[in-house]
């Protein structure tokens, strides 16, 4: 069963083929043959309402026995969670946000308190569960109100159409599958923060401290056995050499569309490697600019406005001109080392670019940065364990990735 073609048809021409249409999601358990129904949220719920106004600043970052109410609000980070309450106004309902990320939609089985921000939908009848809640969250963006600020008031949500599974058992075990993915998400994002701890905690202990405007730190917190020996701090250019990315015309058609690889700060930071950009130079276009061809190993450095990204150059590329990119000298670091070093390197770009018109550093800031060396085989020692960190991580968000896709394949393919 595929579900109808909507492309190109107004709202109300959507809602009458919806209607008129007896609808099946292409994918669904085997015990389940019946048509879905349709209906507006208000033919379906008993009551729609709202949330109450409290300030940020009433609620607590987190729970303690009084204050054990988590508090949603229109905001996307931590699943609309913005303190914990000690009060609730509701358990077991449908919320979905009115302003700002209008329209998002999601169910709460357990007691909370919600925010102005917030419409609420409650049921009697059992209709308040994660099913009908992504059902009605699939719809709702046909319904927002465009302006300065989204909005999808109590009055529109009353009026979104959707279609959701007539038997009760249904709705349950795609609740069920839902719920178990969410819940694959959650522990797969907690496991991620956890090695980001980690990785933070091994590079305060392994590697001496910088300290601003005085004498930075010549041991670290922790070694390795049989290293006894002060570290020394270097210019990063005696480390390596700085190299500036660099930007070809981007009104010459001809010099886009080949296949050198040419990475913006967009696609960095998320991995430790980067392979494939996804907008590539001509040989025209990379002649044409200040863009030098880096080699594997290269460490790229976001050095505009989004400061201090970082990945390592995984095959030969090139880098806009929003990079200042160090390829490491063999003789005294290692790729690794230097990419271990990033949060040195990381505050101290920071500082130098704040205030400036773009939050930027140069090249000849970036040349001056201070970092700290030591032995060749203690390199070895501290970034064989980081890198297994690194690769943990990267294993970890490759994992979560997978997932919230199967998730959103779950919504076009088991929701009609």
């Amino acid at each position: 069963m595929t579900l109808p073609d909507y492309t190109g048809l107004t709202l109300k021409e959507k809602e009458e083929l919806r209607q008129r249409t007896e609808l099946r999601p292409p994918v669904r358990f085997p015990e389940f043959t019946k048509p879905w129904c349709t209906a507006r949220v208000e033919d379906v719920f008993d009551k729609i309402t709202a949330g109450k106004h409290i300030l940020v600043a009433d609620t607590k970052s987190k729970p303690d026995n009084e204050y054990c109410y988590p508090t949603y609000s229109s905001q996307t980070k931590n699943y609309g969670i913005v303190g914990y309450y000690n009060q609730h106004l509701f358990e077991n309902a449908v919320v979905w946000t009115n302003t700002g990320y209008a329209g998002v939609t999601k169910f709460i089985p357990d007691k909370f308190f919600a925010m102005s921000t917030c419409g609420v939908l409650l049921s009697d009848k059992g209709y308040c569960n994660t099913c009908v809640a992504e059902s009605i969250n699939k719809m709702t963006k046909l319904y927002v109100t465009v302006g300065v600020q989204p909005k999808l008031m109590a009055h529109r949500m009353a009026k979104v159409m959707f279609s959701y599974p007539e038997e009760f058992e249904e709705q349950q075990k795609i609740s069920k599958l839902f719920e178990d993915v969410d819940k694959q998400i959650r522990a797969l994002e907690e496991r991620i923060r956890l090695y980001e701890k980690i990785k933070l905690g091994l590079f305060q202990r392994l590697i001496p401290k910088f300290n601003y405007l005085s004498v930075h730190e010549k041991f670290p917190l922790m070694r390795f056995k049989g290293f006894t020996h002060e570290w020394t701090w270097h210019k990063l250019s005696d480390l390596v050499e700085v190299v500036s990315g660099g930007t070809p015309n981007t009104k010459v058609a001809e010099y886009y569309g080949g296949n050198i690889n040419w990475f913006t700060p967009t696609e960095i930071g998320d991995r430790t490697y980067v392979y494939s950009s996804k907008r590539k130079l001509t040989e025209a276009g990379y002649k044409s600019c200040a863009a030098k061809m880096l080699p594997a190993g290269t460490i790229l450095f976001s050095s505009r406005a989004s400061v201090g990204k970082v990945a390592i150059l995984a095959n030969a590329s090139t880098t806009t001109q929003s990079f200042e990119n160090f390829i490491p000298k063999e003789d005294k670091v290692s790729t690794y080392y230097i990419y271990t070093l990033i949060p040195v390197i990381r505050e101290q770009a920071l500082r130098e670019g704040r205030g400036t018109t773009f939050n930027a550093v140069i090249k000849a800031q970036v040349k001056n940065f201070e970092v700290p060396l030591t032995t060749p085989e203690e390199q070895e020692k501290i970034t064989e364990l980081t890198s297994k960190v690194d690769r943990m991580l990267d294993l970890l968000k490759d994992q979560l990735d997978l997932t919230r896709t199967l998730r959103k394949g779950l919504v076009q393919q088991m929701l009609c």
